[in-house]
Order: structure tokens, then sequence, then C-alpha cells
């Protein structure tokens, strides 16, 4: 079954059905939805309903959509009419079965051959689209859109829901008949679908969307099966711009393209279309100019030529006003606005000058109160000295200093009760967009906002918590020893992408077939939207699955460099005890301030934000990031992406060198030299290594004595400023290179290690075990004498494990440039003990950087003991 949609009016009617004829006579099994954008078309198809058709009234589509409804009213019908497209297929595309595929039709298409032509080109794509193919001498026209809005074929799955979602929303808020850098009409925005949605097929058969614009580049000719394009069958042809004149006479338009009706122009598409569009003319359908020179309908065009021209004037002279219109409603809008902020900004300031007048009443009256009250208590031993005296007056003292007392109390109760009564009123509506809070490090400050808003429902954690604290049940708030550093390096911070393809086997599916990159990059642009599982539980990305973070400026100096390259853009900042101006948070994030101490920050600074996280722990939905936000060409610190070099040395044809390419490759790090030497003597790997070799620096048919020697030739071959290398069978963590290159741009290390899970078999889930024994607080030398402590160290629990290192060139060089190729086992612990005695510095991440593939530990591993025992002897005697 194929499934197709298209609309129009009752000017339109003929040419639609034209386009019924022809899909009946070439389409096969079809079904057809015909949006009727007017009643007369509706009345007359209802009253002779041609097969396999269904109809929806206009009014039925806008009333599912209200941005549709809404948007009738600023543009012009013919700008109208191009809105409905994109949503006439995001109402459609879900009720046609699963994996099905809907192709939008302009009416003005007719089909001279059978689409299945073009169906076995696009395959399983989820989305296809057709080139407008115009020439050089048309260049100019691209500016309207590469790609025809005319035929766009979407499939029912994620990525084809996605972007008849997204065409929909961009057409509602602007969809008019104005070239723009990135937008014209319904038909611009498909030129960003290829890089927006990957996988994106384009059609290239010749005879798909043959029109006037491109005809003339086209050698037409007859065959017995129909019209031929280039030696291949014509599918369909987009009658653009044909109208009607007199007496079955048709301007076909080609006139705007410079194009001249050839006889087979004219013979094999023009006269068979304009024969169904006109069924039983007297005349013989032609274009113009005639065939016939003594045609006697010539000298009758001129005036239906100039009521067209009129037409298209007026049309024009309409849409103008309609710009005019909109351009004049946009200005006094603004101007509206910037009048009702300018408002708010004053009514703001007025109520904010008044509650800091009702603060200084109030301090005031407290220092007055306690002055009375140390008044009173002279008052009151003088009094005493007196009672012998005067009884009475005493006993008038006494009530006199008692009502004085109760004053004092009342008036301080009520000072309280207001200053509560503040925080809840000043809190109450920030509790309403944020569920969960993060408190990087406790501080009493913070107390009373940690507590309002666990009162109004906001779950709170508070790291760097003091004992006493941590001991007691504190209701939704959660009091935590543990530091930022260390709370994050005890997560499972480890997305583990086999298991995510495994609970989602259509998402292992699209991969295979090219329209998805990866199941990290799925999960973040649609997993977690869809609410997807993830394979396993106890997955959390820390940071990101917090809508704030709170912290005091007394501690920012602690905090900032650790929360800066792990924020995300969703992030909302609570700072207490802020006192501009500062170094550390920039002038131009935008600021509230609270309760006179605390800064709410409604996004964190822009040079703050890290590699984009997944947000599976948030119960509020977020935008989905673009592949622009998940692989971004510069970080957020001004710089450039420092180029990092990964080196691969496969020696056999292992299962595990597949998994450890698209480790690397689909983390799309804009700036990587991935170079693989391939050493595998039976040659099978190739194939493996061919189908990436566009984005691969690699050798094929050399021979490697040794593991060691290749990754020394790979690392000579190295330009990066970063260095690594990755065993067949080890992979990286989905987003590790974005995190290690932004770590080297912060903190400018010689060396960075995070933590390394461990997968101890084929399938089986990585554990995330590892962790190296380094403070994560500070960038500290890199210590000879504590990796040459075997017994009490590294054979006990190593540092690290070789796939969670990065290092410098520069340290690398230092350290001797080379790895040592007469050891087979303990290479890498070499250059570990090198560069600590190069003074190499070193930076501990609490992030998961790695999956190793299991391997035997130091101890049950004789022959790697006895090679660092040799290069502990001969770094001690050298030393």
């Amino acid at each position: 079954m194929r499934y197709f949609c298209t609309h129009f009016d009752a000017t339109d009617l003929a040419r639609g059905l034209a386009l019924h004829q022809s899909l009946m006579a070439r389409a096969g099994d079809f079904d057809l939805v015909v949006l009727c954008l007017d009643q007369a078309v509706e009345t007359a198809l209802r009253q002779a309903p041609p097969p396999r058709v269904r109809l929806i009234p206009l009014a039925e589509l806008a009333g599912e959509f209200p941005e549709l409804a809404a948007a009738q009213s600023d543009r012009t019908p013919a700008e109208f009419t191009a809105t409905c497209s994109s949503w006439l297929l995001r109402y459609l595309l879900p009720r046609i079965p699963a994996g099905e595929r809907l192709t939008y039709l302009d009416a003005g298409i007719y089909f001279f051959a059978s689409p299945h032509m073009l169906e076995d080109e696009i395959g399983t794509a989820s989305v296809a689209i057709i080139p407008q193919r115009y020439p050089a001498a048309l260049a100019q026209w691209e500016a309207q859109g590469k790609y025809s809005a005319a035929w766009v074929a979407l499939r029912h799955d994620a990525t084809g829901l996605a972007c008849a979602a997204d065409w929909s929303d961009r057409c509602a808020a602007w969809c008019f008949t104005l070239v723009e850098p990135a937008r014209y009409a319904e038909q611009k925005y498909l030129d960003a679908w290829p890089a927006r949605f990957p996988g994106t097929h384009e059609v290239s058969h010749p005879g798909a969307n043959v029109a006037p614009w491109n005809v003339a580049g086209a050698a037409l000719a007859a065959s017995p099966a129909g019209p031929l394009v280039n030696g291949q069958p014509l599918i369909f042809f987009h009658f653009h711009s044909l109208q009607p004149l007199i007496h079955g006479l048709y301007d076909a338009g080609l006139h705007r393209f410079a194009v001249e009706p050839t006889p087979a122009l004219r013979e094999l598409v023009y006269q068979p279309y304009l024969r169904v569009l006109t069924g039983s003319a007297t005349e013989p359908p032609d274009i113009v100019p005639p065939s016939r020179p003594d045609d006697p309908r010539s000298g009758l065009t001129l005036a239906p030529l100039v009521e067209q021209l009129r037409a298209v004037q007026q049309r024009a002279a309409t849409q103008q006003l309609a710009l005019g219109r909109n351009q004049a409603a946009s200005r006094q809008a603004l101007t509206e606005s910037r009048d009702a902020l300018a408002r708010l900004e004053l009514y703001l300031k007025d109520i904010e000058a008044d509650r800091a007048a009702q603060r200084l009443s109030l301090m005031k009256l407290n220092q007055d109160l306690k002055k009375s009250f140390f008044d009173l208590a002279g008052n009151e031993t003088y009094i005493k000295g007196l009672l012998a005296e005067t009884a009475v007056a005493n006993a008038a003292k006494d009530a006199q200093i008692a009502g004085l007392t109760a004053e004092m109390d009342r008036r301080s109760v009520a000072a309280a009760q207001m200053e509560q009564e503040d925080l809840r009123l000043v809190l109450e509506p920030y509790s309403r967009k944020i569920h969960r809070l993060l408190v990087a490090k406790f501080h009493p400050r913070l107390l009373p906002e940690i507590l309002w808003l666990s009162l109004f429902g906001t779950a709170v954690e508070v790291l760097g918590s003091p004992p006493d604290y941590v001991a007691a049940a504190h209701g939704t708030v959660g009091f935590h020893a543990e530091s930022l550093l260390d709370w994050l390096g005890h997560l499972d911070s480890l997305f583990d992408e086999p298991a995510y393809l495994v609970a989602n086997p259509d998402v292992a599916a699209a991969i295979a077939q090219g329209t998805v990159a990866s199941g990290w990059d799925h999960y973040l642009r649609f997993g977690q939207q869809e609410g997807r599982g993830l394979g396993r539980s106890g997955y959390s990305s820390g940071l990101a699955e917090f809508d704030a973070v709170a912290f005091d400026g007394s501690d920012a100096a602690a905090l900032t460099p650790f929360l800066a390259g792990r924020m995300q853009p969703h992030h909302q900042l609570f700072i207490s005890g802020f006192t501009p101006p500062t170094d550390w948070l920039p002038l131009d994030e935008g600021r509230t301030y609270l309760l006179g101490h605390t800064v709410y920050c409604p996004r964190p600074p822009a040079t703050w934000l890290g590699p984009r996280q997944p947000t599976n722990g948030l119960t509020r939905p977020l935008p989905a990031p673009t592949p622009v936000e998940l692989y971004p060409e510069k970080p957020a610190q001004r710089a450039e992406w420092p180029r990092l070099s990964v080196i691969t040395v496969n020696q056999s044809a292992g299962p595990g060198l597949a998994a450890t390419l698209r480790s690397v490759l689909d983390q799309n790090y804009p700036n990587l030299e991935y170079i693989v030497i391939d050493g595998d003597p039976s040659g099978a790997t190739a194939a493996i290594l061919q189908r990436d070799a566009d984005r691969l620096v690699w050798r094929t048919g050399e021979t490697v004595a040794t593991l060691v020697q290749g990754q020394n030739r790979g690392l000579a071959l190295a330009t990066g400023r970063i260095l690594t290398w990755l065993n067949p069978g080890d992979r990286l963590a989905p987003g590790s290179l974005f995190t290690v290159a932004q770590t080297f741009l912060l903190h400018a290390p010689d060396v960075v290690s995070g933590r390394c899970a461990v997968a101890r078999g084929p399938g089986s889930a990585p554990l995330p075990k590892h962790r190296n024994h380094f403070p994560l607080d500070r960038i500290e030398p890199l210590a000879a004498d504590a990796l040459l402590d075997l017994d009490r160290g590294w054979l006990v629990n190593p540092f690290f494990l070789q796939p969670e290192v990065f290092f410098t060139r520069d340290s690398f060089e230092r350290a001797g440039g080379n790895l040592r190729e007469d050891l087979a086992l303990a290479a890498d612990y070499d250059l570990w003990v090198r560069l600590a005695r190069a003074g190499a510095r070193h930076f501990a991440l609490p992030e998961i950087l790695a999956i190793a593939a299991a391997r035997p530990a130091p101890a049950g591993h004789p022959p790697l003991v006895a090679e660092l025992r040799a290069i502990r002897a001969t770094t001690h005697t050298t030393s």
C-alpha cells in the first residue's frame, strides 16, 4: 500500500483530479488524502467521489492544530496554502502504520510512470527530498530553496515524526513569500534537513521532479512505455505556473525560465496532460505559442494574458500591503512591549525601594527597642533602691517595665514573622520551575532557601554537609558528607550503549541503516523525550539531572573551577552571600537579587557550559538538543578544540575492532585524528576500516612485529596536541573526547585520567568499579615514588588503566617521545614513570572516560609483574 496526500481549492480541482487519474493508472494500490481548502472543492468531490480518496476539510485540520488556525490571519491565501503542507503531513503521519512512508504531492504533479523506481532508490530512509536542479543560468532561483516542497516523503518512525513536527512548527511561525537568508515560504526550510536529520535521502533519478526550470537541459524521447528523460523513464512532471488562456490554449510559464517549447516537450509532456485536464475540449489543447502558426486562437490570447498580468500585479500589491501591515503591527507590538517592560521595571524598582525602606524602618525600630530595654533595666535597678521609700511608685514602675517588655517581645516576634513571610513570597515562584536542586557545598546562609524550597516540594541534595546534618533525616532534603567531586566520582556515569540498543531494537536497526548516528545520539535527541528505557538501572549523568545548582559566594573559588565545563544550558543558579563585583561571575548574565544576599541567575555563564549530557532524572521535559549543540564546532570557553590523536593497532581479525572504532568516531569530535595501524596479515579487517576510510588516517598491509612497535609507529604519525591509544576491544565512553578536551582547555595539565569501567566478557555489562587514587580537586605532579611503590601501590590497586589516560605531545616528548619496544606487557607503565620523572602535572576526573576489556590482574600475571619490577629496578639505578 502506498500513502499519498495533497491539498487544493476549487481553482485547482481539475489539476487535482488529473493527479488522481495518473495515480490510478500507475501507482497500484494506494490511499490518497485530499485536504479541501474551501467548501466548493469539498462539495464537488463528495458529489462525485473519486476512488481511493479520503477527504479532510480544512476546519478539521485547523481544529486539531490551533497554531495553524492562528497562522491564517497574518498571511496571504497562497502563503497559508504553503503553510498547510507541513501540518497535513504532521496530522496524517502518525495515522498510517508504523514503518510506512507518506508522500506529499503538489496538485500540479502528474505521473507518467510508476513511483516504484523512487521507492527502490529511497530504500529505508526516514526522510526523502528532491532537488530543484536549477541550471547555471537560473542559479539565483536557488535562493528560494535547493529542494522542492512539491514532493516530500516521510516515514512513520522517530526521525520522520520529528521532521514533520519541526517543519510544521517553523512554518507556523514564519511562511511568507519573502527571500531571507534561511527561509522562503515553506520550501527553504528543507535546505537544513540533511544536517538536521542525518540519513535524509536526496533523490537522484533524472525522471523525478522534471519541471519548467530544469527541462531545458533534459533530453526527452518517446518509448512504448512512455516518455524518457536522459534515457530514463519520466516518473513525474511538475506543471508549475500552468494557466488557462482561451479555448484549450494554456500558458505553460516556460518564458519565466527562458525555455522554448520544443516539439518533444509539447507532444510528449504538455499535450497528454492537457488532454486529461480539459477532458472533452472542443479544440485540441496546446500551449502558447501554438504549434500551428495559423492557429485561430493565437490572436485571442492577448486579453487573457493581460488579465493574467493584471492578476499577478494585484496579488503582488496585496502581498505588499500585507507585508506593510505585518511590519507596522510588529513595530507597534515591539513598542508596546518596550513600554510595558519599562513600566514593569519602574514598578519593580518602586517595590524594591519600598521594601528597602521597610527593612530600614524595622531595623531602626529593633535598635530603639533594644536601647529601651537597656534603659529600662537601668531604671529597674534605680527603682529597687527606692523601694523602701515609695512602694506605690515602685509598683507603677514595675507595671511600666512589664508593659514595655511585652511590647518589645511582640514587635520582635512580628519582625521574625515578617522575615519568614518575605522568604516564602520570594521563593515560592522559583519552586514552580525547580523540581531538583543540588547544593554544591553546605553553607549556613543557604539553609533558609533549602528549607523553604523543600517545603514547596523541591527535592534538595546538599553536598559537603556537617556530620550532625548527615546523621539526621530531613524529609525531602538529603544531606551528604561527600564533596562535589567525590559525589561525581561515585556515580555510575557510563551510558551503556550496547544495553540501550538491546532495550531498543528499533534504534539498533536505524543505526545499521545509517539513519541514526549512535545510541547516545538517539537518546539525547529523541529517547529521553520519548521515555525510552536505558537497558540497565543505576545510570546517573550527575549535574545534568538537576534543574538548579546552589552554593555560597565564599566557596566560589573552590567550586567554580569544577562547575565550569560541567554545567548544562537548562541549569539555574542560586548564590548566597554574593557581593559584586566579582571576577568569577560574568556581568553579562541576567541576575535577580533575592532577600538582599542571594543572587539568582536563570542560566549559567556561557563559559561554564560543558558537553551535553542526558537529563534522564528531570521530571520536566526539555527541548531536544540539535546535532550542532551535541557536537559543537567550538567549545564554550572561546577557544578552538585542540587536535586530539587516537592510535589503534590491530594485529588480528578479532571481534573487538569494530566496537572500538565506533566508540571513537561516533563521538563526532570536530578536531579528531584517528590513526589505525592495520597489521592483520589475513586482510579480513580491511572491509571494516574501509567503511570509515574518509575519517581515518590508516595504513594497510603493514607488518608490525609487536603491538608496541605499531603504537610507536602511530604516535610518530600523530600531529595532535593531545595523544592516547586504544587497543581493539577497549572503548571510549560516549562524549568522553569533548570532556577530556575541555579539561585540557580549562586546567592546562600534562596528563588527564578519569575512571574506567571494565567489561568482563563479550556481551557483559561494564562494571564502573575502577577509580584512580589521585585527588580530584587540584592539579599536582605525577609522583614517581608512588608509581614505583609496587607492593603497596600499583600491584594492590593501579593508579589508572591505560584507556582512561590522555597526555600532551609536549610531555610525551619530554619523557622520551616513544614507548619501549622491548617490553611486551608494561610499556604503558614505563611511560607513566617516565612522564612522572619528566615533571608531568596530572589532573584526575571523576567521570568514566573508557571501557576496558578485562585482562589479568598484575598479581596474577607473573610475566607482567616481572616487567614491572625490572622497570622499577632500572629506574632506581638511573636515578
